[in-house]
């Protein structure tokens, strides 16, 4: 159905919490190192009796961003605009801070920020109230014995209105509305790097935190880019860190300073939900983009021919293999769900080459997970309840489960931790596989709803959900 449609789409984006890669270890955020492979982690199986909830820790607000670790803490992103650490043994609240506009400014100027707040949460309450009265009005006037004094309240009432829309859009990005739904402000994942976090928010807002919670910088990247690719509203596309150089896909894919928030390059439109991939041809980093581009860390350049385009999410690599699998749209074929390989390797010029090593397609069904990579299987989760397993090599299926919770609007991705297989649902189901080409099922819980990918934490996991944060072992 159309409505439908359109509803499951919006949420693709929700779970895109989109995908971040980094494979240096000091460096860690969505996915871990971007596989969705939890390097030495060891959890616990779910809904085995061995298997203990260590804490519950309520949560002050929803956010569709997985846990990342900082230091001794673990940190989340909470609708609208903030970021709230804990300690990771006890669950007990470490610090929390804003980023909105207003933490992008001077000291000096944060004081009119204030009133400038203060009087626009007025005008959204007066707002309420003169459409409301207005549509009073209307009906009035509809009648031929309304007098004059009728059109000029009315008159008036527009006049208002008028000047709160001027004010909303001078001050705009001050203004936080509910236009991006269940995609929220807080869905892009945080990056660690080096015992400080940085994080991206939908109004546009970029922070870097050290471990007390310290602000080092918060710079403002401007409005989003509208529409998006596949939708319109929202920003899932998460931080990924690569050869120094914070990189920023926030309506443009940008190259940031860590020291101190400098804009040091500006790419192409990022109109994307799915995060670049990070790949590495030698000691080369080249970031894939959903669109397929090949772009260098350091310069922002483009390296070498587009490869496939995605939708929804992005691309996944492992070393100087990318993987494009989704919602992907080529030439002379109808939109649907495709996977194709590639190779990656560097030409003499210093250019990127990459060659296809297969291509096939997987039917119409949306894939809104990100994908689980390791160099002996791919696993794809598709929204409808089936999980794939496909030679990475040749690309030919080795096996399925079906039976699945069915995604109502979202995808949370797998992850892998020795080998165990965890998939987690937004119906708050939490499932743990004996990893293997035929997978076997050795535990299965329900928590809570969530959205949030899970993070796998030596013989941890911590799961995000709507209300409670919570720590497994």
């Amino acid at each position: 159905m159309l409505v439908r449609f359109k509803f499951a789409r919006k949420l693709a984006v929700a779970m895109m919490v989109s995908s971040m890669s980094a494979n240096a270890s000091n460096v860690n955020g969505w996915r871990t190192g971007g596989t969705g492979v939890a390097e030495g982690a060891h959890p616990p199986v779910m809904g085995q009796p061995d298997a203990t909830i260590r804490w519950k820790t309520p949560i002050q607000s929803w956010g569709n961003a997985s846990p990342v670790r900082l230091g001794s803490q673990i940190c989340i992103t909470e609708e609208p605009v903030s970021v709230t650490c804990f300690d990771a043994n006890s669950g007990q609240q470490s610090w929390t801070a804003t980023n909105r506009f207003m933490d992008t400014l001077p000291a000096s100027e944060r004081g009119n920020s204030e009133a400038i707040l203060k009087t626009l949460a007025q005008d959204r309450q007066r707002q309420t109230t003169l459409q409301a009265e207005m549509g009073r009005i209307q009906r009035e006037l509809r009648r031929s014995s309304s007098d004059s004094t009728v059109q000029e309240r009315f008159d008036a009432m527009m006049s208002e209105l008028n000047a709160i829309g001027s004010r909303q859009e001078q001050y705009r990005a001050h203004v936080l509305s509910d236009e991006h739904g269940m995609i929220g402000y807080a869905t892009p994942t945080p990056a660690v790097v080096d015992g400080n976090i940085y994080v991206l928010f939908g109004n546009g807002v970029m922070s870097k935190f050290g471990e007390n919670g310290d602000r080092k910088w918060s710079v403002f990247l401007g409005p989003p880019l509208r529409p998006m690719r596949g939708y319109h509203t929202g920003n899932a596309a998460s931080v990924l860190v690569a050869d120094g150089v914070v990189l920023a896909p926030f309506g443009k894919l940008r190259g940031i300073d860590p020291a101190t928030g400098r804009v040091l390059w500006t790419g192409p439109d990022y109109p994307h939900y799915g995060t670049p991939a990070l790949a590495h041809v030698g000691d080369t980093t080249v970031v894939v983009t959903p669109d397929g581009e090949l772009i260098d860390p350091k310069t922002g350049t483009e390296m070498g021919d587009p490869l496939a385009a995605i939708e929804f999410i992005g691309p996944v690599a492992a070393d100087n293999r990318v993987y494009v699998i989704g919602h992907t749209r080529y030439p002379n074929k109808a939109p649907g769900a495709h996977a194709t390989a590639y190779t990656l390797t560097t030409t003499p010029d210093g250019r990127i080459s990459a060659t296809k090593d297969w291509e096939r397609a997987l039917g119409k069904e949306r894939i809104y997970a990100t994908p689980l990579v390791t160099n002996k299987r791919l696993y794809v989760l598709y929204l409808r309840g089936e999980l794939i397993l496909l030679d990475p090599k040749t690309g030919e299926t080795i096996s399925s489960i079906g039976h699945l919770p069915r995604g109502a609007n979202s995808s949370p991705s797998p992850v892998l931790g020795g080998n165990r297989l965890v998939m987690s649902f937004d119906d708050g189901f939490v499932q743990t596989y004996e990893d293997g080409n035929e997978l076997q099922r050795i535990g299965r819980a329900n928590l809570e709803r969530h959205r949030a990918t899970l993070l796998l934490d030596d013989n941890r996991i911590y799961m995000r959900g709507f209300q409670y944060l919570y720590c497994i072992e």
